[in-house]
C-alpha cells in the first residue's frame, strides 16, 4: 500500500511538474509572439522612416535645384533685355553674336533641367500662372487677355517657379 501511495505521490508530483512546464512553455510562446510583434513593428517603423527620409531628401534636392534656377533666371532676363536693345545695324557685330551664343547656351541648360517658359502673350489671364502688374485699355483684345509680358514666367514640370508678370487688357470705352 505504501508503494501505491508513493506511486500516486510520484504521479501527482509529475503532473504538477508537467503543468508547470506547460505554463512555462505557454509563457515562453507568449513572450516569443510579443517579441515577434515588436520586431515586425520596428521593421515597419524603420521602413516608414527610411521612406520619409528619402522623400525629404528628394524634396530638398528639388528645392535646391529650383532655388538655383531662380537665381539664373534674372541673368537670362538681362541677356534678353540686352539683346532686345541692340540696334539693327549692330546685330552683325561679333560681341552680339557672343551674347546670343551665351543666351542660347543658358536657355539650353535650363531646358535640359526641365525649365519651360510660360506662354502668356495673348492668353487669358490665369492667377496661377500670371502676376498682373498693370492694366491697359485695348480695343483689339477682350477683357482679361494678356496684352504684354513684362517679365517671363517659368515652370518646372507642372510647378510654377516664377509667374509671368503681365499687363492685362481692358476693353476701351
Amino acid at each position: 500500500m505504501e508503494e501505491r501511495g508513493t506511486q500516486e505521490q510520484t504521479r501527482q508530483t509529475e503532473a504538477v511538474e508537467l503543468e508547470r512546464v506547460r505554463e512555462e512553455l505557454e509563457d515562453a510562446n507568449r513572450k516569443a509572439e510579443e517579441y515577434l510583434d515588436l520586431l515586425r513593428r520596428a521593421r515597419a517603423d524603420f521602413a516608414n522612416f527610411k521612406r520619409r527620409v528619402e522623400d525629404e531628401r528628394a524634396d530638398q534636392a528639388r528645392n535646391i535645384r529650383v532655388e538655383f534656377i531662380l537665381k539664373l533666371l534674372p541673368i537670362l532676363d538681362d541677356f534678353e533685355r540686352a539683346l532686345a536693345a541692340v540696334p539693327a545695324e549692330g546685330k552683325e557685330r561679333d560681341w552680339v553674336a557672343g551674347l546670343l551664343l551665351i543666351e542660347r547656351k543658358l536657355r539650353g541648360l535650363l531646358e535640359a533641367e526641365g525649365v519651360r517658359k510660360i506662354e502668356a502673350e495673348g492668353a487669358e489671364f490665369n492667377p496661377w500662372l500670371h502676376e498682373a502688374v498693370g492694366y491697359e485699355r485695348s480695343p483689339e483684345l477682350e477683357d482679361g487677355r494678356i496684352l504684354h509680358v513684362v517679365r517671363p514666367g517659368y515652370r518646372v514640370g507642372d510647378t510654377v517657379i516664377r509667374p509671368a508678370q503681365v499687363i492685362v487688357a481692358r476693353k476701351s470705352g
